[in-house]
């Protein structure tokens, strides 16, 4: 079964949003069918990827949420490191096929 893609490359009406959870597909065949069935159907595909699971981001949570911080005003949080995502956070979507 291959969700994101079997849905992807339905025909959506044409100028809508695809808003797909990473990974974008499981295979490279997949990602190739999906962005051609987007050009077609002049359909913008995007990639989200939500950060609440990953340990840097939900450590952060936890401290301000226990008052470790002080009062935030503002964060700007970003991943940097490309090696952790596709070896240690998510293992598996970084082996495309």
């Amino acid at each position: 079964m291959r969700p994101h893609a079997d849905i992807a490359v339905r025909r959506p009406p044409e100028g809508c949003i695809l808003l797909v959870e990473k990974p974008l597909a499981t295979t490279v065949a997949d990602c190739r069918r999906m962005i051609a069935a987007a050009k077609a159907n002049r359909v913008y595909l995007m990639v989200d990827w939500h950060n609440r699971w990953n340990p840097p981001f939900s450590h952060a949570w936890e401290s301000i949420r226990q008052g470790q911080l002080g009062e935030v005003i503002y964060i700007y949080y970003r991943l940097s490191d490309t090696i952790y995502v596709p070896t240690k956070c998510c293992p598996g979507p970084g082996n495309l096929r």
